[in-house]
């Protein structure tokens, strides 16, 4: 099989959050933002592997306005999507569960979130499939390529936070996504 499968091919990957803000904290301390920036890094060098050109929003622990990711998006127009990765949370610490946004009022951006969304649950049949919806976060609104933004899952479930700290489940996430990415642009 050819590894370089997405020669020709350009990708944004935004890691949500990041410096003074460390969106959503688990119960043992794990924040969103240490562990989308460390996904995102891997989807690239995964992307990269392939012979994609990446471009991240978020290179490192640093804050980065919502404003600031779509001027990088708008300066790469010529990219062929942008995934922004993200952790969700909420007050029960019971709820789990993957889900994928995608502009609402947007007629390219929901065939990504699907391909990312399957993949992802072909890989964690065991997690809650909470689906795609159509929402307005900005960096799917204001982006001018096909954009998704994923809630890998639920950082607040401390069982999962557990998860997101092993580097095979890690790994996991990132294939899958990687997967959902290139079924997208096939």
């Amino acid at each position: 099989m050819n590894n370089k499968i997405l020669e020709g091919k350009k990708f944004i990957v935004d890691a949500g959050h990041g410096g003074k803000d460390p969106g959503a904290v688990g119960v043992n301390g794990l924040t969103e933002s240490e562990t989308t920036l460390k996904m995102a890094y891997l989807i690239g060098f995964k992307l990269k592997e392939m012979g994609a050109e990446v471009v991240l929003t978020r290179p490192t622990e640093e804050f980065v306005t919502l404003k600031g990711r779509v001027i990088t998006a708008k300066e790469h127009r010529d990219a062929d999507a942008f995934i922004s990765i993200h952790c969700n949370a909420v007050g029960n610490r019971e709820v789990e569960g993957i889900e994928t946004y995608y502009y609402r009022n947007s007629t390219i951006s929901p065939e990504l979130a699907e391909k990312i969304q399957k993949s992802m649950m072909a890989e964690f049949d065991e997690h809650n499939d909470r689906g795609t919806k159509g929402a307005g976060y900005y960096v799917t609104k204001y982006t001018p390529m096909a954009a998704a933004l994923v809630e890998m899952e639920f950082i607040s479930n401390p069982d999962i936070e557990e998860q997101l700290k092993n580097p095979t489940i890690i790994y996991r996430y990132v294939n899958s996504i990687v997967n959902g990415i290139v079924d997208y642009v096939n």
